[in-house]
């Protein structure tokens, strides 16, 4: 599970907005993690942005794994796949 965080800076009058992801809670580093951009100390949790990605999951039987709804082979998808798509992903030798 990744943590997402946004730097929430203000630099000359604007607003730095870089989105990062850990794979800790910032609170179980040592050392605290820094912007790329502007090396402020990265606190904010970024809880709008994980509740949208939630959001978008999808289970159906396209993938045998969680993927974002409209994906290439999910039911969800708005373009009908045709025929050569299905010989494609079900025939290949690999």
């Amino acid at each position: 599970m990744s943590y997402r965080y946004k730097c929430i800076k203000t630099i000359n009058g604007k607003q730095c907005d870089t989105r990062i992801s850990l794979k800790r809670r910032v609170e179980l580093y040592k050392i605290k993690p820094k912007c790329p951009r502007c090396n402020n100390q990265i606190h904010y949790r970024d809880r709008a942005r994980e509740r949208e990605s939630t959001a978008d999951k999808c289970g159906c039987d396209g993938y045998h794994f969680p993927h974002r709804k409209g994906s290439r082979y999910c039911v969800e998808n708005i373009k009908n796949l045709t025929d050569v798509d299905h010989e494609e992903r079900y025939n290949s030798t690999s």
